[in-house]
């Protein structure tokens, strides 16, 4: 069997890396999909940032279906979800319409 310097520099890969590589690339795509489909009720974003939302010690990796997606809140709103809205936030716009009429 090759080691790794050898397949690098001829530039060959064997079937085993490949499927790793297959592998990576698929766990990206359903991280990807899941995130897309987060709306955070309208009041912010989910990011796939720095943690990978899919565990990669985990050996069983097509049948992770826990995952944790933590939405970034825009400003007036909190919770897992951005569904709480924060009264007393200053960026408050509905105060604003009572102040310009």
């Amino acid at each position: 069997m090759e080691n790794n310097s050898s397949i690098i520099k001829s530039g060959r890969i064997n079937f085993d890396e490949e499927k790793e590589v297959v592998s990576w690339s698929k766990r990206a795509a359903i991280e990807g999909e899941r995130v897309a489909a987060m709306s955070c009720s309208g009041h912010g974003r989910a990011y796939l940032d720095s943690y990978s939302l899919l565990s990669l010690d985990e050996e069983d990796d097509d049948d992770n279906e826990e995952m944790s997606v933590v939405c970034e809140c825009n400003t007036c709103y909190t919770g897992s979800q951005c569904h709480t809205f924060i009264p007393s936030c200053p960026a408050n716009a509905q105060r604003l319409r009572i102040w310009c009429k």
